[in-house]
């Protein structure tokens, strides 16, 4: 079976709710499950090229797990050679594609479609064969799974002991010593007893959101598709500003190898100040609007942002400002005089929230022209190395 160009097309994944409708009230907050639909499978395997196990062994199969049961009733799984797959299969062994280049385009839509970056979206398959299971466990990730072949039993529930994990966990597993920061109550040992039971069939998708407990197993050959979403959390996000802020500074680079915490007061204590400079007004930056730079205007020095000078000769030199953000990262270039070079570099040293306008960038640079001056911070401010204040 052959992929088609088409894409999954997520728009009626979910009816009757829309795509913007799931995404502002279920994904990530609740389960939802809907009625099996042929069209939908039919649709979904196409763009796949998937239908069965066999439609796999030919794709460009980076790693393929084989999912078996150990002798102490857990369920083990290993890594195996794309082209023992198909012995695997045959001789009963439930298969997880994990990485398969022809399915690349539809993880960068799911991306889109779900407002992760491409990077935090993957597309995956389930090949279970009769009596495969999925021991009771939950994951750091959003899953969407369409069931494309057979019939697949799920088994769901909220997550009360290690809610919004930061890592997957099995009660099989000791509790790793991160999760024990903000575990609540006994270790569990099974599924918790309000599990909802999702019995899907060719067409239907189920949402099971990050950290939610489930178990699964299947009772016929069942072939599904998982999207998985790695959402942004609110800690990278500030921790990757922070971050980004201290990485200005060579104290912070610096290696430590004094060990008996001499320098943590003086430490903590630029910490805090890095802390103070952080402004939401860097982290959620609002559209620019086409204003002049007129004399009076006043800027700050924004942060998550830098320029670097990428090359130079005798007249012209090509500068880029990168814009740290929280799902991209943007970097704009220019090709400026060789005489702004100087105070490139000025406003790239100012500290983060540093005030200024027309007038201090001249008394920096006493030979830029007033016109100059201007054009110089409006390309800064474009490029988001500046704000208005």
């Amino acid at each position: 079976m052959t992929a088609a160009t088409t894409g999954f097309g997520f728009d009626d994944w979910f009816a009757p709710l829309g795509l913007a409708e799931f995404n502002r009230d279920v994904l990530g907050r609740r389960t939802m499950v809907t009625e099996p639909r042929q069209e939908l499978a039919d649709r979904v395997g196409r763009a796949l090229g998937v239908r069965s196990a066999e439609d796999l062994y030919g794709k460009r199969v980076r790693q393929v797990s084989a999912w078996f049961p150990r002798l102490d009733g857990a369920i083990s799984s290993a890594v195996i050679q794309p082209d023992t797959a198909r012995r695997f299969y045959e001789g009963g062994t439930t298969l997880f594609y994990q990485e398969v280049a022809e399915f690349e385009p539809f993880a960068r839509e799911a991306a889109e479609a779900f407002g992760v970056s491409a990077k935090s979206a993957k597309c995956q398959v389930f090949c279970n064969r009769p009596g495969g299971v999925t021991a009771v466990h939950f994951d750091p990730i959003d899953v969407i799974t369409v069931q494309l072949s057979g019939r697949k039993t799920w088994r769901v529930a909220p997550n009360s002991f290690a809610p919004a994990p930061l890592e997957g966990w099995s009660t099989k597993e000791p509790v790793p010593p991160v999760m024990r920061i903000y575990s609540e109550g006994p270790r569990p040992t099974e599924i918790p007893a309000d599990a909802r039971e999702y019995i899907l069939e060719p067409g239907a998708v189920l949402h099971v959101p990050r950290g939610y407990w489930h178990e699964t197993s299947s009772d016929q050959d069942s072939i599904s598709i998982h999207i998985l979403l790695i959402p942004p959390l609110r800690l990278d996000f500030l921790l990757a500003s922070l971050r980004n802020e201290l990485l200005r500074e060579s104290y912070w680079r610096e290696s430590v190898y004094d060990t008996d915490g001499a320098w943590l007061p003086a430490a903590r204590d630029s910490f805090a100040a890095a802390v103070g400079r952080i402004d939401t007004a860097d982290l959620a930056r609002p559209l620019l609007e086409d204003l002049p730079v007129q004399p009076e205007a006043t800027f700050v020095r924004a942060g998550q942002a830098c320029l670097t000078v990428d090359e130079a000769d005798d007249a012209t030199a090509r500068i880029s400002v990168t814009a740290f953000g929280f799902r991209e990262t943007n970097t704009s270039t220019a090709r400026i005089d060789c005489r702004l070079l100087p105070p490139c570099r000025w406003l790239n040293d100012l500290a983060t929230g540093t005030r200024l306008d027309v007038a201090d960038l001249l008394a920096a640079s006493p030979d830029l022209s007033k016109a100059d001056a201007q054009d110089l911070l409006g390309l800064c401010e474009r490029t988001r190395l500046i704000r208005r204040a």
